[in-house]
């Protein structure tokens, strides 16, 4: 997390005119710098600040896919994505213990090692709890990936069916329609002998998909997520996700937003590009696959209840679930369509407590 009292020094040439740090070594060491900065009590400060930004946007839970596991001291090349993971939460749970939470987290275990024996995957499935904790911060279960790959190569295919037979809930994810063919046929090799219908198996971000393949993963109990992450660089050639196919073929979906250095945690930007296909430079470059308010709506509440294994408890504002809840600023079924991304929460509920008021409610 951003922490603004943590100050950092970069040399000047390791910078650009417009004030942007150079890529590969100069951002990754000056992102080395800061951590080595950085305290308990700073991180804490980020988390809330990360915390408060998110209650502003109505966002109430989150479901964590880890980073790239970067066990033991900080070195200078590790990526914005690594981290320690078993110290990575240090500060979201001192927070909990002190009872300052203010959002909730479900966090997956990420494996994600290039060894054939699989240690740090087998010791997780062998050691932890799935959903273990409680509703404002409880253990998921595998992802993004219990080991590289993206569905190619013995050593994703063996992480895979030892999460299978432990029957344990997994997510993988698909940059590609190759990646997506490799992990259907993946995952059909492992149903075949470690059944996952009911593990509620997912592959996320699916920029690419056919009929075959969405009916394959369907036949399976598995899901897929969506994203609005190429509002920011695509193109119509790369243009992300194919909305209205997936929701047409019937299978369970969900909309989320990989954020927050993938792409913008916001989720009205997410859902103003999957209704509109409109990027960040006003360029149509999704035509044909924009779904509707109330579709995007529904994908990023109700059905991403399911992804949590919390839909009898998240997902929709009735009698017997938590009463988590935002006042928005603007009609979002009627205001037009440029204003969607500009909403944002006046008021915010989670768990009976408000936890981000705007001042505007009197």
């Amino acid at each position: 997390m951003w922490d603004p009292t943590v100050r950092l020094v970069v040399e000047k040439d390791a910078v650009a005119e417009n004030g942007a740090i150079a890529g590969g070594m100069p951002s990754t060491t000056a992102l080395f710098r800061l951590r080595q900065q950085q305290t308990l009590e700073s991180k804490m400060r980020g988390t809330v600040d990360a915390w408060r930004y998110s209650a502003s946007l109505g966002l109430t839970a989150h479901l964590d896919q880890v980073g790239l596991g970067s066990p033991g001291p900080l070195t200078p090349n590790q990526s914005l994505a690594a981290f320690d993971p078993y110290r990575m939460y240090d500060a979201w749970q001192e927070l909990y213990r002190q009872g300052k939470a203010i959002i909730r987290l479900q966090s997956n275990f990420s494996a994600n090692q290039n060894d054939p024996q699989l240690p740090m995957l087998r010791e997780r499935l062998r050691n932890q709890f799935q959903f273990f904790g409680s509703d404002m911060l409880m253990t998921g279960a595998i992802g993004e990936s219990a080991a590289p790959g993206d569905g190619a190569g013995d050593i994703w295919l063996a992480a895979q069916k030892v999460v299978a037979e432990a029957r344990w809930r997994n997510e993988n994810h698909a940059l590609s329609l190759a990646n997506l063919e490799n992990e259907v046929t993946g995952y059909e090799k492992v149903h075949a002998e470690f059944p996952i219908a009911d593990l509620r198996w997912v592959i996320a971000h699916v920029p690419f998909a056919t009929p075959d393949l969405l009916n394959r993963l369907k036949a399976m109990g598995a899901a897929v997520q969506l994203t609005g992450w190429r509002y920011l660089q695509g193109t119509a050639a790369n243009n992300g996700s194919p909305f209205r196919m997936i929701l047409d073929n019937g299978i369970r979906c969900g909309l989320h937003s990989d954020s927050a250095h993938i792409s913008p945690l916001n989720p009205w930007i997410h859902m103003y590009y999957a209704t509109t296909g409109v990027n960040a430079a006003g360029e149509l470059i999704n035509a044909g696959q924009q779904i509707s308010r109330q579709d995007a709506v529904r994908l990023y509440t109700r059905e991403n209840g399911w992804f949590l294994r919390m839909e009898e408890k998240l997902g929709s504002i009735e009698p017997g679930k938590l009463a988590d809840l935002a006042v928005l600023s603007d009609n979002y079924f009627e205001v037009p369509d440029d204003q969607v991304r500009r909403i944002r929460s006046v008021m915010t509920v989670v768990d009976g407590k408000i936890v981000h008021d705007a001042g505007v409610l009197k």
